[in-house]
């Protein structure tokens, strides 16, 4: 987590972007999923028990919409996770909180079912107002369950891994969310796209053809601090 810098792929056709044309072009030899609607990312006010996240791209009913938090021990943990929907969305903990392994920070990761074919505010409630760090990530696929989960966290290596997970169905996609320490910085791991990559961190999925043993992995240029996650979406 660092000073904002943001990658996104995008391609403007008749004022949306299509996703799946630019990661098809981008990806250097990975194969794009077809499920990815859109991501966004923002650090949000301090000493305040909210914070919102606006996903740009309008999903369809019944997709997978996944929210990683981050954030210091005076928010104490997540309260609560909903949308701007008429139901407010039905969300889950899916990860977490994990505790990273030097700082004092912790991650959550979420889960919910879009109620709603339209873009959508995702808004995060704490226990307790952060004091130092409120950092949201929502993004949004076509997928609708998770099949299996990892995460792992580190300090130093070039190359970082989640952990290995087995798949149980053909078809699914490998979701990889790395997430670097203060003024450091982790990279899309070989063969998975990157989705977003702001605040020094990484957002990367991979298509898996077949049921098969995966793992999240991500390049540790400044080898610093580092939490991997993989979730299996199907």
């Amino acid at each position: 987590m660092r000073a904002r810098v943001v990658i996104v792929m995008l391609a403007a056709s008749c004022g949306r972007v299509d996703f799946d044309s630019v990661r098809a072009a981008a990806t250097d030899g990975a194969v794009p999923s077809p499920g990815f609607v859109g991501a966004v990312a923002d650090q949000c006010n301090l000493q305040m028990t909210t914070c919102s996240v606006d996903l740009q791209e309008a999903g369809d009913v019944g997709d997978l919409v996944l929210v990683t938090i981050s954030y210091d021990p005076a928010a104490q943990q997540v309260a609560s996770v909903r949308d701007d929907s008429p139901s407010g969305g039905s969300y889950t903990r899916v990860l977490g909180p994990i505790a990273w392994a030097v700082s004092s920070t912790h991650t959550e990761v979420w889960s919910g079912t879009s109620t709603v074919a339209a873009a959508l505010t995702v808004t995060v409630t704490y226990v307790q107002a952060p004091a130092s760090l409120s950092e949201v990530w929502a993004d949004e696929y076509t997928f609708t369950a998770i099949d299996t989960t990892s995460f792992a966290t580190g300090s130093g290596g070039t190359v970082v891994s989640s952990g290995a997970r087995a798949t149980s169905r053909d078809g699914e996609l490998i979701w990889g969310h790395g997430l670097a320490g203060m003024d450091d910085e982790l990279h899309t791991g070989p063969g998975f796209t990157t989705l977003l990559f702001d605040y020094g961190d990484t957002l990367e999925d991979q298509l898996a053809a077949t049921a098969g043993t995966y793992e999240a992995r991500f390049a540790n240029p400044s080898s610093g601090e580092w939490v991997a996650m993989l979730l299996a979406l199907y």
